[in-house]
């Protein structure tokens, strides 16, 4: 396939997912940073004691992750110079893998904040999404192939999104609407966020029906490819002529190309003047409704069939031979702007926290559990404790577990001053330091008037 122009976007937004703009109250409780979210409970707005009436903040936070390779592995086998001719060799070398699919998933956000006693608005351009690889691939690249048995490529979609949402919250003290009631609790606390979701770009694709089959004297590889893509503009050209001659056109609206909306509603409550407990629904009925005159559906097919009398042939192929056999492999190519609006879904998710101080520490936990698979895929349970001796300098530790028994641990830092707060904050997940498959950082300022 020939490409006239090839260009990779990358839109990376160094950012801490800072989940309010109140000066103590993250995400789920007043003392534990979890810098990696899509979302917040509202009711923690203006929760703090401080008295400041304004604060305005920025925030950054990246986070990559994938299931497999660590940098021990990259620096010990990979750079190794190891010796692969055996098949041991290569059994150890790709133990790493232990047979599965490849997962490469990242998430960046960049967060500004605008608050107002218990108003709040929020700027928060973000990308996540996830690639998928299959092990066959890897299997076949080492291995070869077996003859007499079928390799599929078949996975579920690679997906990524960039979202713009605008986020106003408000939250209120119900105390005085709940006397009658007799509660034990005080400082009862609502909140509601209305977000807008602006869409930036949009791309998706998954393999139905890759294989090869393969016998002693015979190679057949088929299969079909669909993308479905709206990026800035951009698109692919097929002439529908001569498949497999198709160029890749770059455009050039950065506008937003799609559009939806989404609701947070939230609670909180203090049992007592060392408890606090909260629950909320994070991006209700969030999705994603993306424009058909700038949103594309590519489909191709390729079909290709090789006998053992032409393996050596091909490989002595120049370069206009190798094209003309890549272009006879595609049997069918089409580009379309999609009919009525191809919908996302927009990560949503149930939160539920609760933290107990003792002393100098604030013990605190959360568990969310996932309305769809779109970021959050599985449930979670966080416990981590704040050890707030030093008021100016608290100290934060996390550990994060999955139902696909992944961990992920946090370490943080706030400074905190009169005017002015900055919160740093480094994860990792699935090991320490140099095993880990996963990195996040991110840091957050704040200022108050």
């Amino acid at each position: 396939m020939k490409m006239n122009k090839i260009y990779l976007i990358i839109l990376m937004f160094l950012s801490f997912c800072f989940t309010n703009v109140t000066s103590d109250y993250l995400v789920f409780n007043k003392s534990i940073n979890d810098h990696h979210s899509i979302g917040f409970n509202p009711s923690y707005i203006n929760y703090s004691s401080d008295s400041s009436k304004f604060k305005i903040s920025f925030n950054t936070t990246a986070h990559l992750y994938n299931n497999s390779i660590s940098l021990d592995w990259i620096n010990n086998s990979l750079l190794s110079g190891m010796n692969l001719e055996k098949d041991q060799d290569k059994l150890d070398f790709l133990s790493i893998f232990e047979g599965q699919d490849i997962s490469v998933s990242s998430f960046a956000q960049m967060q500004f904040g605008f608050n107002y006693k218990d108003y709040s608005l929020l700027l928060s351009p973000q990308s996540f999404g996830t690639i998928l690889l299959p092990y066959s691939i890897i299997d076949l690249i080492f291995y070869g192939l077996d003859f007499d048995k079928n390799i599929s490529f078949d996975k579920e979609k690679t997906r990524f999104q960039a979202i713009f949402p605008i986020t106003f919250s408000h939250s209120r003290n119900l105390d005085q609407y709940l006397t009658k009631f007799n509660l034990p609790l005080k400082n009862i606390r609502a909140g509601l966020g209305a977000k807008l979701l602006l869409g930036l770009s949009l791309f998706e694709t998954n393999f139905n029906n890759s294989v090869i089959n393969s016998e002693q004297d015979f190679i057949q590889i088929k299969g079909d490819i669909q993308t479905t893509y709206n990026l800035f503009g951009s698109r692919m050209i097929v002439d529908e002529n001569d498949y497999g001659n198709s160029e890749f056109e770059l455009g050039s609206d950065y506008g937003f190309s799609g559009m939806g909306f989404a609701f947070d509603l939230g609670l909180s409550a203090d049992y007592s003047e060392n408890i606090n407990f909260g629950l909320s629904l994070n991006n209700i009925l969030g999705q994603v409704g993306w424009s058909s005159s700038s949103t594309y559906e590519y489909n191709m097919s390729y079909d290709l069939n090789i006998s053992s009398s032409n393996f050596e042939e091909i490989a002595e192929y120049d370069d206009v031979q190798k094209d003309s056999l890549i272009s006879s492999i595609i049997t069918y190519e089409s580009n379309q702007p999609i009919s009525g609006t191809k919908s996302t879904a927009y990560p949503s998710y149930l939160l539920a926290n609760g933290n107990y101080k003792i002393k100098d520490f604030v013990v605190s936990s959360y568990l969310l559990v996932p309305f769809n698979d779109t970021y959050y895929k599985n449930i979670q349970f966080s416990i981590g404790a704040s050890y707030n001796k030093f008021k100016k300098v608290p100290l934060h530790f996390q550990l994060n577990f999955d139902g696909s028994d992944h961990i992920k641990w946090f370490t943080g830092l706030d400074l905190n001053f009169k005017k002015y707060e900055l919160k740093v904050g480094f994860s990792q997940q699935d090991g320490f330091l140099n095993s880990a498959k996963g990195i996040e950082f991110g840091f957050s300022h704040m200022v108050k008037f």
